[in-house]
């Protein structure tokens, strides 16, 4: 059995199921419900593999939406944050993202506010919710619990992976499945690895190492640079559960947010993290603090400097971030300082986190 973790796009997938299984009916009479959806999406899978294939259990369900702001649109709002609540509460995890709205502005390009606030001009849209969609592809993918991740969505979901650096992800997923062991470096990836590792140490441990770096050959030079380049920063999160908010009830709770870069053999450089606070009063986010945070490094020649951090509260949306600064010397002279981000996200209905320098 094939352990399965399914991301859904739920905007898209809410949008085409009324032209494929109610033709004639309204949008909002035909809600998906991600579970239910899940569920029967694997059972016609299985329904349908050639036989010698392996079939599949459902493990895990991730849903991105997107929230409408409750001052533009409370009985939208109040709908979406009472069905994310009833599917986590069956097994989904839900992610909701605030709708990005436009607004009448004044000649100094300061939204026009009437006694209601702030004016929207036209439909809300999603903004990246198909970049968290990919992002969650490439994490759920890693997973050592999971052999087979199913993207629920459409053409623009699988051309946003693309566009992340997933493509190699996007094939296996067309192509019917991606397990754990098909994603796992070979003996010889390792072994160029160990032979890349072994170069950069002759050249940091050496003398004179502007000296061995010349006289390395076109070989080692290759495997020198693979060593020393940054290729990928991977995100994930410490076990969370978030609770629903009550009203005239203020709870507080903390998200970690982690982040690893790596270089492009895939070999752990450092590692860096964001302990966000965010404090609900009801469905309202009345505050946020920076806990904690920081880096480590896990390679020769790299160290931490240091961070910057900062927190804020717009539009409803409380954000936690920290910047963390690493720097690789090599004889004395700084060759590289790189700077990653963790942010933590505390919205009205859930807490999530990203990678994103801002408020």
């Amino acid at each position: 059995m094939l352990r399965v973790s399914m991301v859904i796009d739920y905007q898209n997938v809410h949008l085409t199921a009324p032209d494929v299984f109610a033709p004639r009916r309204e949008n909002y009479e035909a809600l998906i419900h991600p579970m239910l959806f899940a569920r029967r999406a694997i059972l016609e899978r299985d329904a349908n593999q050639r036989p010698g294939f392996p079939l599949a259990e459902l493990t895990r369900v991730t849903v991105f939406r997107g929230l409408p702001h409750v001052d533009h649109d409370w009985e939208q709002h109040r709908r979406c944050t009472d069905q994310a609540t009833q599917w986590r509460h069956d097994g989904a995890i839900v992610e909701l993202r605030d709708l990005k709205y436009r607004f009448q502005v004044s000649a100094d390009g300061r939204p026009l506010r009437d006694v209601h606030g702030k004016k929207p001009i036209g439909r809300p849209r999603e903004k990246g919710i198909d970049v968290m969609c990919a992002l969650a592809c490439v994490r759920e993918s890693a997973r050592a619990d999971i052999d087979l991740v199913i993207l629920a969505g459409t053409m623009k979901s699988l051309a946003r992976m693309r566009a992340v650096g997933v493509s190699t992800l996007v094939a296996l997923l067309v192509a019917g499945g991606s397990t754990a062991a098909k994603m796992a470096p070979s003996e010889s990836d390792a072994q160029t690895a160990s032979d890349a590792e072994a170069v950069f140490v002759s050249v940091y441990s050496a003398q004179d190492p502007a000296a061995a770096l010349t006289a390395l050959s076109a070989e080692e030079r290759q495997l020198f640079d693979q060593w020393t380049t940054i290729a990928q920063v991977i995100y994930s999160a410490d076990d969370f559960v978030d609770l629903p908010p009550e009203e005239g009830v203020v709870a507080c709770s903390s998200f970690t947010q982690r982040g690893s870069f790596l270089n492009q053999l895939g070999a752990k450089l450092g590692d860096f993290w964001t302990t966000g606070q965010g404090c609900r009063d009801g469905a309202t986010v009345t505050s946020v603090a920076y806990l904690d945070g920081g880096g480590t490094t896990s390679a020769l020649g790299w160290s931490y400097v240091g961070k910057t951090t900062n927190k804020g509260i717009v539009n409803g949306v409380g954000k936690v971030y920290g910047a963390y600064t690493f720097k690789l010397v090599i004889g004395g002279v700084e060759v590289q300082r790189p700077t990653y981000c963790a942010r933590t996200i505390h919205t009205s209905a859930t807490t999530y986190g990203d990678g994103v320098c801002g408020i």
